[in-house]
């Protein structure tokens, strides 16, 4: 089945069978590449809602960065509020529910 449409879109494509398929592969790769290139993007950007910057500096209490522009008190607060709400039992970046090791030295 699969062959047969392969063919069929090879005809449809270059009216030859076999001179096409190198096309859909490297149609193929070049989507998954921006995929990729968007997924990176997505999840590296600053968390403030339409900032496109790339963000940089965590945020205190969440697992988001923002960017130098939204490095600010308020939008600090404003995103904890926010992740909080949306993620209310997740840990932030350096948090743990185990307490830190005792150095041992008493």
């Amino acid at each position: 089945m699969v062959l047969d449409l392969t063919g069929w879109l090879e005809r449809w494509w270059a009216g030859v069978p076999g001179t096409a398929w190198s096309d859909f592969a490297s149609l193929t790769g070049l989507g998954l590449t921006t995929l990729a290139i968007v997924w990176a993007w997505w999840h590296t950007r600053c968390k403030v809602l339409w900032c496109v910057r790339p963000g940089r500096h965590a945020v205190t209490g969440t697992t988001w960065k923002v960017c130098p522009n939204h490095h600010t008190v308020a939008h600090h607060r404003q995103l904890v509020e926010h992740h909080h709400t949306r993620h209310p039992d997740r840990l932030g970046h350096g948090d743990s529910v185990y307490p830190e090791p005792s150095s041992g030295k008493g």
